[in-house]
């Protein structure tokens, strides 16, 4: 299991309305494909969002020019899609010729400018590039403070993304004042109830779990997910984040069954969501065979790990270095209930791919063979074990 999971960055995919000289005819036109991208994106169809977004960019260009705000506000428009989809080199690129066009367009201090650099920066935090983020966001808060005052929805996602930089740096008090301040605004100028509230109770629910305050995370994450739940349905990627974090609370609280019952419950949204063999099922399948496994269920974390490495072996071929850890996985299930003859094939299949993909000297080959050895001694097979040491031994004296 994971030490804790990505908290989700804020970005505005709302967009300006189009110039006033310009027909209503050719608004109307850009404008639908604007809202059908958003529409799309908000009910989780990131691939439709992009697309319409696409139709909504070349819509912008033929009708108001390669330059233009409606044509800035569509660039802004993709980048953000394409964080979400984690193609963060094309997110880059389209925010910069965001905020670059902007700045030329609206000026050095404008609110949709605010908002291209706060996506910027969020862009540029996925990529480890916090020396380039942080300006960006810091000079985003303070054109909104100027620009749309202290109490703005606007600001509010300004303030959790600090928040986030701080929660991802270990510093958890000042990402605890900035998460409650942007709650603060969401609820005073938007409701209790709105879906942006969510992002401020999850932000200090996992505050508090780093703090081992976890009878203060449970509420504000069952909160959170009943706002999402409401303003979304039961089937939808917001959704799903708001019950991964329930069941990392209860796993880190100490309270598998209940970690299990959440994680569950996530699993089924996200096969919803990508279909029973996507590569992106690995992690929940992974993490809810782990808690069956520490429960000794052995039948069901077989079962979990055989699916993970039928994914894995579909989606990466049969040889690629992360079957190293799917094959090991399944043979330890073998290994505890006393089947060496099945663990024995996973543990020499996980080392010959270990050993051609990682080579000898790689700590993960290194302790796999070890594991792989002790069970060959085990079983009797001292020439294959004595085979496999000697690889070790031989790489260990050196040429």
């Amino acid at each position: 299991m994971t030490r804790r999971a990505g908290l989700l960055l804020m970005v505005a995919v709302g967009l300006s309305a189009a110039a006033p000289s310009e027909s209503a005819d050719q608004k109307s036109l850009w404008s639908d494909a604007v809202e059908q991208a958003k529409t799309a994106y908000q009910r989780g169809h990131l691939t439709d969002a992009i697309k319409a977004a696409e139709d909504a960019w070349h819509i912008a260009e033929a009708t108001f020019g390669a330059e233009a705000a409606n044509t800035a506000a569509s660039l802004h428009q993709l980048g953000t899609f394409y964080a979400a989809q984690h193609d963060l080199n094309k997110a880059e690129d389209f925010l910069q010729r965001a905020v670059a066009m902007r700045e030329k367009i609206l000026g050095a201090e404008h609110p949709d400018l605010a908002e291209s650099l706060d996506a910027l920066a969020a862009v540029y935090t996925q990529q480890g590039e916090d020396d380039m983020a942080e300006p960006l966001r810091q000079r985003a808060v303070q054109m909104k403070q100027k620009i749309l005052g202290k109490d703005h929805p606007s600001l509010a996602m300004s303030l959790y993304n600090v928040g986030k930089a701080f929660y991802d740096s270990d510093y958890f008090n000042e990402a605890e004042t900035h998460f409650r301040r942007a709650l603060d605004i969401w609820e005073k100028t938007e409701g209790p109830g709105h879906p942006d509230v969510a992002y401020g109770l999850i932000g200090l629910a996992l505050v508090a779990k780093q703090q081992a305050r976890y009878s203060d995370a449970e509420p504000l994450l069952r909160r959170a997910l009943t706002i999402r739940e409401r303003a979304f349905g039961p089937a939808h990627p917001l959704v799903e984040e708001a019950i991964k974090e329930l069941a990392l609370l209860h796993y880190r609280a100490g309270d598998v069954n209940e970690a299990k019952s959440w994680y569950q419950r996530a699993l089924e949204i996200k096969e919803r969501m990508v279909g029973r063999q996507a590569i992106e099922l690995v992690p929940y399948l992974s993490d809810l065979a782990e808690l069956h496994k520490r429960q000794g269920q052995w039948p069901t974390a077989e079962a979990l790990y055989s699916r993970v490495l039928a994914i894995r072996e579909k989606t990466l071929g049969p040889d690629h270095a992360d079957l190293i850890t799917s094959l090991t996985a399944l043979a330890k299930v073998y290994e505890a209930q006393r089947r060496d003859a099945q663990a024995e094939p996973l543990y020499q299949r996980a080392a010959t791919i270990a050993e051609q993909r990682l080579g000898l000297r790689h700590p993960t080959t290194v302790g796999l063979i070890d594991a792989y050895t002790t069970l060959l001694r085990r079983e009797q097979k001292l020439e294959q074990a004595r085979a496999w040491e000697g690889k070790i031994e031989k790489v260990k004296l050196g040429p």
